[in-house]
């Protein structure tokens, strides 16, 4: 008996460490060059996703952070890229029908590999919000959902940093 009452003390140890730790589920999202926090110098900008469309309450900013709150109004999943790029935001490089096709991808997204990805924010559910903040310097950027078929549908924005 004593023997089990120290495992089950170990166990519970355990289990308040993974507790503290995180293991929440939240709507921010840390990714590569995105902090999941505001700052309180960054410029705000909403955008509104939804079946076909990304629109940014403002197409320019200043360089520097800029903290992006993207709302899902449509039906289905989205997601948002934020890619630097000096292209007309409808001509990005996507995957044709002779290449390999990255996993979760199709003949006509946009190839990943070949363009200048500041960061992203994924899943986005039907409804759902999520934030992040990118250091972005002054240039032409392009933001897009790039779902399969999404991008070619018309989810992308061009965006510009001064």
């Amino acid at each position: 008996m004593k023997y089990s009452m120290s495992i089950v003390g170990v166990i519970a140890a355990a289990g308040l460490l993974a507790a503290a730790c995180g293991g929440g589920s939240s709507d921010k999202t840390s990714t590569p060059g995105a902090s999941s926090s505001s700052d309180k110098t960054a410029t705000e900008v909403a955008v509104t996703e939804k079946e076909w469309s990304v629109v940014p309450a403002s197409a320019s900013v200043p360089a520097g952070e800029v903290h992006f709150t993207v709302k899902n109004t449509g039906a289905t999943a989205h997601e948002f890229v934020v890619i630097k790029a000096t292209d007309d935001p409808a001509k990005l490089p996507t995957y044709q029908a002779s290449d390999k096709v990255a996993e979760g991808h199709a003949v006509g997204d946009v190839n990943e590999d070949k363009v200048d990805s500041v960061g992203e924010l994924e899943d986005l559910a039907a409804g759902s919000s999520k934030d992040g903040t990118f250091k972005l310097s002054a240039g032409k950027y392009v933001l897009i959902c790039n779902l399969p078929a999404h991008y070619g549908q018309g989810m992308r924005a061009a965006f510009t940093v001064n």
